[in-house]
């Protein structure tokens, strides 16, 4: 596999690069907590730039911003009216983790389809390059980490070792597997059958990687990767593609929810405590919510929402003031509070809106098809349990999703996927 130098496609690839390991890198190069905030400003800016300029929007893009600008509002009037929270750092901080995911995805595929093929393709391969050796390693070493400790575990699973590999974490590994399958997947689009069996090779390496976290989602994402391999990129039948369509939604909603009841349905858990007060407070403050940085979000625990004091959460483990880590890992929870029931509905209605523009961009490529459809479902799935479209990684997550879809080989030249791939 010869890799030539492409100018336009080297800087943003780099920028993904960085990202997949920018929290691992971030306690040595500190500015780098900034990137996916900074990068969510520059994709705003380009956004407007290309609303002003040429005026048109794809009815998904401009129903997105339309969901948002509401949303804005309506956790806005929130602040304002009840006046929990209204410092404007805080409230600005909470707008832009609250929509960069969305913001980054359509930002990335606008900026990309401006690109020509030949850019596309050089940005999918040298990522997909970095993935690659990225894995390598990572593989060996979670096979070392079953019999000699290398210290790079977070806890013990049944008497094993949870690894984590350079991540800190095992649920930033697991994502990081999530964004490379990706990377992975989309980039079989450009090869030949024979390129293929070498590109699996890297696709097994990248799934062990992750079983190797010994988490549920882990196994969840596992599940629903294989099935939708062989079933949308592998597979020709088109009962089994329309099959896939209800089957895997509903296995990985089933690992999603068996963790969501394990903690939500405890209401002494952290989590269990998140969900409970977030829909007390969508209640209380009936019909939209409690405002920006009020509840369950990175700006409500920076600056400890005045909720938190009033439901007590100073004496529950893990979502005090002075320790907190728990503050922020939820996601629905904090948009039933912050925007009420109401709310949360437009959220899911901007999500769908995510799934329609991945299946308009991919067309007639399984492979790109997949790749975008795979981050979006295991963002829902962590969803049910964590932060995950506020989290760091969201933003390379929904960057990603946007390379994949967009790297498409022209129709003359496409190769067709069969039963020898």
């Amino acid at each position: 596999m010869r890799i030539t130098l492409n100018r336009k496609a080297l800087p943003i690839s780099i920028l993904i690069m960085v990202m997949i390991v920018q929290i691992p890198l971030m306690k040595s190069i500190r500015i780098l907590q900034y990137l996916d905030e900074g990068w969510t400003v520059v994709s705003l800016v380009y956004l407007f730039v290309i609303i002003v300029m040429e005026r048109r929007l794809e009815k998904e893009m401009y129903a997105s911003i339309w969901i948002i600008m509401i949303l804005t509002g309506i956790g806005i009037l929130g602040n304002i009216i009840w006046e929990i929270q209204t410092g404007v750092a805080a409230i600005l901080t909470d707008i832009g983790n609250m929509f960069k995911t969305y913001i980054t995805l359509y930002a990335g595929v606008t900026y990309m389809n401006h690109m020509e093929e030949e850019d596309k393709r050089a940005l999918l391969q040298y990522v997909n390059t970095f993935c690659c050796i990225i894995v390598t390693p990572g593989f060996f070493l979670a096979i070392v980490n079953l019999f000699v400790n290398i210290h790079m575990h977070t806890e013990y699973v049944n008497g094993m070792r949870a690894f984590h590999y350079i991540f800190n974490r095992v649920g930033n590994l697991n994502m990081s597997c999530v964004i490379m399958l990706m990377i992975e997947t989309a980039w079989m689009n450009y090869l030949t059958l024979e390129e293929r069996k070498t590109q699996r090779i890297f696709v097994f390496m990248t799934l062990m990687l992750m079983l190797s976290t010994l988490r549920s989602r882990a196994y969840g994402f596992f599940v629903v990767y294989v099935l939708g391999y062989l079933i949308f990129v592998y597979g020709r039948s088109a009962t089994l593609k329309a099959t896939a369509l209800l089957a895997i939604p509903g296995i990985s909603l089933a690992f999603g929810v068996q963790k969501f009841a394990y903690y939500f349905g405890q209401d002494r858990t952290a989590r269990g405590v998140l969900f409970r007060y977030g829909v007390q407070t969508a209640k209380s403050y009936f019909p939209i919510g409690a405002g920006f940085s009020t509840y369950g979000t990175y700006a409500a625990r920076k600056y400890y929402s005045p909720l938190y004091y009033k439901y007590n959460f100073e004496n529950v483990w893990g979502l005090s003031q002075g320790m907190g880590d728990f503050l922020t890992d939820d996601y629905w929870p904090a948009v039933m509070g912050e925007f009420g029931f109401f709310g949360a509905i437009l959220m899911v209605v901007l999500i769908a809106l995510m799934f329609v523009k991945v299946i308009r961009e991919t067309g007639d490529y399984p492979a790109c098809r997949f790749a975008g459809l795979y981050g979006l479902i295991c963002m829902i799935i962590s969803s049910m349990v964590s932060a995950s479209f506020f989290h760091t990684m969201s933003v390379v997550l929904s960057l990603t999703i946007a390379v994949c879809i967009v790297s498409r080989k022209n129709m003359e030249d496409m190769v067709t996927f069969d039963s020898r791939l």
